[in-house]
């Protein structure tokens, strides 16, 4: 996972099972990987509407 806080690990380590701390652990992974993804897509859709806005200035549009 990359991430951890302060004393984070065994606390919940000794109380969660290890099939449910996997199945956390992969679900909280995801979540990060589909994250990123929106972030980029935000990007790409703020890059295209800039590009189109000094597009139009120019009089391109």
């Amino acid at each position: 996972m990359g991430r951890s806080a302060v004393g984070s690990g065994t606390t919940w380590r000794s109380v969660v099972p290890a099939e449910q701390r996997a199945l956390i652990t992969a679900l909280v992974d995801k979540a990060g990987e589909q994250l990123a993804q929106l972030h980029g897509t935000q990007h790409a859709t703020i890059k295209r509407a800039v590009l189109n806005k000094v597009g139009t200035a120019m009089g391109y549009h």
